[in-house]
Formats: C-alpha cells, structure tokens, sequence
C-alpha cells in the first residue's frame, strides 16, 4: 500500500491505486476519471468513509455495482456538481436546494422530474424519488468537475457492515468491489454515512442522522443521571443522557451483522469515553431477543425496559421539550408490544412516564413472523384471513402448496404472532394489487406503493369498533373494495391514491374521537411509515385543519433512528 509522506495543509495529498500501480496528485484524478467514463467502479475517500463511485447514467455500470456490493434492492445515491445541475434530473423546491447546500451536506430525498434527463433505471428502479447530494470536499469537487456527469455514491461497504476508512481496510474489503482506489492523506478520524433527509409537512425531516448532524447534542427539558439507551435493532443508534444533554448517536445500522455489532459496542464505549459520561442505569427496548436489548442485560446495570412505540412518541416529546400528555400516533413495522403482541398502528396518551393504548389496527396473523417482511404475499395472506376466497384471483396467483401450509400454520397458531402493523398493512396491500410479493428490503413493497400514486380525492371504506376499552381500526372492508377495483381494471395509482386517502381519513377520525373522549390536543407522529410523503403532509394538512398542534421530528430521524433517544428521555423521568 503506498504511503505519502509530503503533507499540505491547503489540499489534500490525492494518489491512486489499481491493479496497475499508483499515481499521485493530477495523474491520480485523470486515471480515476478515465475509469468512470469507462463505467469502472471506483472506491473514493471521504471524511466519514469510503464512497463506492460510477457512472449515474450507465445501466450496466450501476447493475454491476449492486451485484458486487451486494446490494440488489435499496436505492443508490447520486452526487451532482450543483443545483443547476439537479433541476436537470429532479423537482427542487427553494426549501430543498437550501437543505442540498447547507453546511451539512446532506443526501436529499427528491422527486424525479418527469422526462427529465435520463439516469440508470437500476438506480432506483422504478421509484419516483432519488436521494441526492452535492459534492462536499475537495476530493468531491475535484472528480465531479472533471467527469462532468452525475455520479452514484454510495457507502465504502458490502450490504449490513460497517464503512471502509482506511485505505488498508477499504483494499482488503472493498478489492472485489471497486477496480481502482482514489485516497487522500488525511486520517478519516470518525466513521460517519452520509446523513439522509427530506422536506415535507414544512420542515426538514430526518431518515438518517450521521455525518454533519450527530455532533449537535440535544438539550432536555429536565436533568437526568448518567443513562445508556441501547435503541433498537433497526436503524439503531445509541444515545447517552447525563445532566440535560443527550448524545444522540450517529447510524450505526441493523444490528443483525456479527462487524455491525461489535462496532456498535465500540462506539458506545468511545462516546462514553469522549463525553465523559459513565452511565448508572442502562434502558433497553421491551424485545428481549434485539442484540442491544442482550447486551444492555450484560452490563449489571439498572435496567428499564421500555415499549417501542412509547419510545417512539417520547423521542418526538423530548426534542420539542413536552411534559403534559400527547396522542402519540406511531405507525411503523413491527415492535413488541406490552401485550405480547406485534404493534405498529398505534394510538397512545402518553406523557414520559408511561402511556395508555387507546387505539390501534385490529388484530391479524402474521404467518412465518420475521419472514413475512421479505414475503409480503404472507402478510396479504394474514390479512384477509379467513375471507381468502374473496380475493381469489390474488390467491391463485400464489402457489397452491404454499397458501395451504400457510392457512395451515395460521389455522394452527403456529409461528403466525397476531400484529396491528401500519407497515405490514401497506405491503399486504401492495401483494395484493400485484406489486410486490416478495422484496429485497423492508419498505420496498410501500415506497413502490406510494411511487405510482395518481391523483384522487376517493377513498374505501373502514370501521372503527370498540373492543373492551380501547377502539379498532377494521380494514376488511378497505381491502375487498381495493381487491373489487384490482379485478375491475381500475389503475393501480388510483388504487394505492385511494388507499393511502383511506389511512389518512380513518387516522384524523381516529384522533378526533380520543379528543373529543380524553381532551388531548397535541398530536405526535413517529415511526418508519411517516417517511411516506404523502402519507406525513395529508395527515399533517387534515390534522391542522382539525384544529390539532401537530409535532413530527425534524431533528432525529422519524424511525428507528429516534428510538434510543426517545428510552432515554423516559428513564430520565423515571429515575429522577
């Protein structure tokens, strides 16, 4: 590995590597050029990490890329030399070209322009959106100049590991990856992704809080003991309360990769180290099986456990300093609820000491449990069960062995957890109208779901019943009408514009109902299905109009990302 030994202060050192030898400054930036022009992938230094670069607009260099990355589903990210150059591709409100040059430097999630300039369908394959960043170091500036064509940026990794930042570490995971290595000599200190956003509901949101935003503490209303909260397993960040001041960590990821946990836990024990903060308590998520939630019960410490969809609406409390009770509306995947069950459609009076479950999604199977998330055919199945044949062109579109075992295995009770999932509803939905049956990653059934929208002021039908104490939100009624209009010819966007109407109304009439029972006016929306555009403005413009003060997180990620966030801020309440 070659080493530079002259140091410039004004510029970084910039030298090149492949198979054919090294080259420095110029010579360096010219060969790295010559190779994306040629669609080759090469591997970029940054400030947080390697970045995996190609040619945006070359089909067979993006496939390439994903199939050697590994990463065959999940959207790429594409650096541009400046906002001239995205209103070429993308739609760019004045909101959003200020978010793409602020100091952060963020990937900004953006419409794509229809008969706009012309990227690798691979990119995003087939969404409406793409998450664009301009360049933001020299480096950047440099190569995005001289090739003079959008460039894919993706993350120095292979799917579920950790980022490259040294240039021995980055050739020996990255040397079947990339064909050539551009470095520079300046030590990447940190490891840090590139931080993920978008405008809507009038306010930056975050989907991934990294680099340029995870250096900011976040001030608590009250003081607190030194706390660890663990997070969760998704999307997981960590986060260190002590006094009023929480460290919210930057992404570390999905926790289910043997190098994304042992980072996890070394980056735990350096901000501890560089905040100089030695927790007294530990506060985990209520799954006992979440690797965080194993090893927050390692430490010998107080432990709280603390529901997710509380911790969810807590993040949200903590960061526009709320005290009194709020309606939390947590819509998401999937969370162990206190009941035992999978929750993810949630209504909660909640404040920081605790919540009360006035409402959700009315129970249904969820057949093969986790594997239901990559089969999303599974969960149609668990959702208009025992009314299968109903819809019985979408079952015998499915194979007849595995719709019997299934039944068989609801029938029986066997690995089939009933749920009340806002998300596992959208991928039913998207199986049954023949979008997605099977995905590469959580989400994709959904985001494609809301890409083909067409406009409608139409929605289905929806019964709001009361069981006990709490009420249910019956959606067989929604799901025959979807399944009538399917088989009638209606267009799948006028379809998914239905359904998606359809959630916002059976939510505001929800929320209405709780305020007109319990006088709670403050509404506070978190969790992964808010990253649905359209879903987060419609609720917030009819909620607004229905007189409720409606919070949504700007400053941590609307995901899992806030979890840990959110465990703090409650252990601050109980432990004080």
């Amino acid at each position: 590995m070659a080493q530079v030994a002259v140091y410039e202060k004004a510029q970084p050192i910039v030298y090149f590597q492949s198979q054919d030898g090294v080259l420095h400054k110029e010579n360096a930036l010219h060969q790295a050029v010559e190779m994306l022009k040629q669609g080759k992938i090469v591997a970029i230094k940054g400030v947080g990490g390697y970045h995996l670069a190609v040619d945006a607009r070359n089909e067979a260099a993006v496939s390439r890329l994903r199939h050697r990355k590994h990463r065959y589903g999940k959207p790429l990210a594409v650096m541009m030399p400046n906002t001239e150059e995205v209103k070429k591709y993308c739609e760019l409100s004045a909101q959003e070209r200020e978010i793409l040059k602020s100091q952060h430097a963020p990937i900004v999630l953006l419409k794509q322009k229809k008969g706009g300039a012309p990227l690798a369908y691979s990119l995003t394959k087939g969404l409406d959106t793409i998450g664009v960043m301009l360049p933001y170091t020299f480096l950047h500036k440099r190569l995005i100049e001289m090739v003079g064509f959008p460039l894919v940026m993706t993350s120095g990794n292979i799917s579920h590991e950790p980022l490259c930042i040294t240039e021995e570490e980055a050739y020996a995971r990255l040397k079947d990856v990339a064909d050539g290595f551009i470095h520079h000599d300046r030590p990447i200190i940190n490891r840090r992704d590139d931080s993920v956003c978008f405008f809507a509901a009038g306010d930056m949101r975050m989907i991934r809080r990294s680099r340029g935003f995870c250096d900011h503490p976040i001030l608590m209303k009250n003081s607190s003991k030194a706390v660890l909260a663990c997070g969760a397993f998704y999307k997981n960040t960590f986060c260190l309360l002590e006094g009023n001041t929480a460290y919210l960590s930057h992404h570390i990821g999905d926790l289910d990769s043997t190098l994304t946990f042992n980072y996890y836990k070394k980056e735990i024990q350096k901000y501890m180290e560089k905040h100089h903060v030695n927790p007294s308590c530990v506060v985990r998520d209520l799954h006992p099986a979440y690797l965080s939630s194993l090893y927050a019960d390692e430490l010998d410490l107080p432990t709280l456990k603390v529901q997710h969809h509380h911790a969810h609406v807590a993040a949200v409390m903590a960061e526009y300093g709320l005290t009194e009770k709020v309606l939390g509306i947590a819509y998401d995947g999937t969370g162990l609820g206190s009941d035992g069950n999978i929750w993810g459609g949630e209504f909660l009076l909640a404040d920081m000491k605790g919540f009360e479950r006035l409402a959700h999604l009315k129970y249904v199977p969820l057949p093969g449990g986790d594997t239901a998330i990559k089969h999303p055919f599974r969960c149609a199945v668990g959702f208009i069960y025992p009314n299968t044949h109903r819809f019985s062109k979408f079952i015998h579109r499915l194979d007849s062995n595995q719709v019997k075992i299934i039944l068989k295995q609801i029938e029986a009770k066997v690995n089939s957890p009933l749920i009340s999932s806002m998300g596992r509803l959208f991928d039913a939905v998207a199986s049954i109208i023949d979008i997605k049956d099977t995905v590469d990653y959580e989400g994709q059934a959904a985001m494609e779901l809301e890409s083909i929208i067409l406009p409608t002021e139409d929605y289905y039908g929806y019964r709001i019943v009361k069981e006990g104490s709490k009420f249910c939100i019956d959606v067989n009624r929604l799901l025959e009408e979807l399944y009538r209009d399917y088989v009638g010819g209606i267009p799948k966007g006028i379809i998914s514009g239905k359904f998606h109407n359809t959630v916002i109304k059976f939510t505001v009439e929800m929320a209405k109902k709780i305020r007109d029972l319990r006088k709670v006016s403050k509404v506070v929306l978190s969790g992964g299905c808010f990253q649905n555009r359209y879903l987060l403005e419609g609720l917030y413009r009819e909620l607004q109009g229905e007189g409720f003060k409606v919070y949504i997180p700007s400053k941590i990620p609307i995901n899992d990302g806030g979890i840990s966030l959110g465990q703090a801020a409650i252990a601050c309440a109980y432990f004080s």
